[in-house]
């Protein structure tokens, strides 16, 4: 499970991102870039990281986007680990910065389904296949697709078996004991 967080820093030195409001497009190999805009040009930059951003990437946390303006800045952060968030909010605090966590959300990815699998879901479904009454049978569905009812009972099953599997890791929690 992927966290994504909004991490914002006080300027606490003047070791950290520009004084000037840019916009933060990644944090990679010891350079930040940044897209500046003057007028009506933009411009892209990569610089040296600050000492935030260097703690940041250091943690391994990947940084997707952000903005450096006024007293502080403000990352947006995938974070793989939690551990990961927790290491660079202790280091940046024993480095004298005091960030802060401004959102958390949590990215979970779609069930794994494949396209098969969706359309027999689908079909199965909109049939009535599900209801309490059975309207359709796992025949009919292997008719109107043009397989075999083991095909389609083989489909059913791995696809209801990937649903129920997301749904108690991700929704409930629960996982697989």
């Amino acid at each position: 499970m992927v966290h994504f967080v909004r991490l914002q820093v006080p300027r606490g030195s003047e070791d950290s991102c520009s004084d000037e409001c840019s916009e933060i497009v990644a944090v990679h190999s010891g350079k930040t870039i940044h897209i500046w805009t003057k007028g009506r040009g933009r411009h892209i930059t990569g610089e040296d990281s600050c000492q935030i951003c260097r703690i940041i990437e250091g943690s391994g946390l990947i940084v997707v986007g952000g903005e450096s303006c006024g007293d502080h800045v403000t990352y947006e952060l995938l974070v793989p680990h939690i551990g990961s968030l927790k290491r660079a909010l202790r280091d940046l605090h024993s480095s004298g910065y005091r960030p802060r966590v401004v959102s958390n959300a949590v990215y979970v990815p779609s069930p794994p389904l494949t396209m098969e699998q969706i359309k027999v879901l689908r079909l199965a479904y909109v049939r009535g296949y599900f209801d309490e009454k059975r309207a359709v049978t796992v025949k009919e569905i292997a008719e109107l697709l043009g397989t075999s009812p083991a095909s389609v009972d083989r489909m059913l099953r791995r696809a209801l078996r990937n649903l129920v599997g997301y749904y108690l890791t991700y929704k409930s929690g629960a996982g697989r004991t």
